[in-house]
């Protein structure tokens, strides 16, 4: 890990395969190490630019004056042998975790878990989703972490995501899974993403005035996900009281 001026490597050996069973699993067990405010996780094969931890001290300022959660990188796509196939991807400086998720759902843009660099206490808020596969747990995470507010892009640093014949995407032996993942994701019609893109909307400009951001924020997700049009605020708020309780 990085922590100020100076580097230290750390392992750990682990006799069992979590990842094996999920990746967020793994992820999970991983970030139990983890003592520093922010955190970022690499895919085995994917590289990032030499200017990366300097770029993110320059941008740490901005991201506390904000109180940002999410932070991400321009990413591009390599193959096998290290040569990029496709060409960087570019955001505003800043950018709402609705606008992102517009991006990439409705406007097919790449995005990947390596790019991003998440606040560790806000991570262990929400945690990772255990996904068939992990496929889509590293976009509710940016969703749930970002807690409607902006997503700072760090245009000077790069990360190169390796597409190779080992990913889980390319791999043969876990067809069922990845079939199954994509029967849900086509179940899924583009006017529930747009409304699910309109409620976050509405969030986001409800959570600006209001003085009780995290529950309005918690409330307003799960209404989103669940699409309940006769569920008013006040009735998943009691909703989710009742869960707060029962975890004490």
């Amino acid at each position: 890990y990085i922590d100020g001026d100076f580097y230290e490597s750390s392992s750990f050996d682990y006799e069992d395969n979590l990842g094996g069973k999920n990746l967020t699993m793994q992820w999970e067990r991983i970030l139990e190490n983890v003592k520093e405010d922010w955190f970022q996780i690499l895919g085995d094969d994917d590289t990032i630019s030499d200017n990366f931890v300097e770029e993110f001290y320059k941008n740490l300022p901005l991201a506390d004056q904000q109180t940002t959660n999410v932070l991400k990188l321009r990413q591009c796509c390599i193959n096998e042998t290290g040569e990029r196939t496709s060409e960087f991807t570019s955001y505003p400086k800043a950018s709402s975790s609705r606008s992102v998720w517009r991006s990439k759902y409705l406007e097919k843009n790449r995005s990947s878990l390596s790019e991003h660099i998440f606040r560790t206490k806000t991570y262990r808020k929400y945690k990772f989703k255990p996904f068939p596969l992990a496929w889509y747990s590293d976009d509710l995470a940016v969703l749930e972490f970002s807690e409607g507010r902006d997503i700072i892009f760090i245009n000077e640093a790069k990360v190169d995501v390796r597409m190779s014949a080992v990913n889980i995407s390319s791999l043969t032996n876990n067809e069922q899974e990845k079939e199954n993942m994509k029967q849900l994701a086509q179940s899924i019609s583009k006017d529930k993403l747009l409304s699910l893109i309109y409620s976050l909307s509405e969030l986001e400009n409800t959570m600006k005035w209001s003085s009780q951001k995290n529950i309005l924020f918690q409330v307003g997700i799960m209404k989103a996900c669940r699409q309940e049009e006769n569920a008013g605020i006040e009735e998943i708020e009691q909703r989710l009281n009742k869960i707060e309780e029962m975890l004490k």
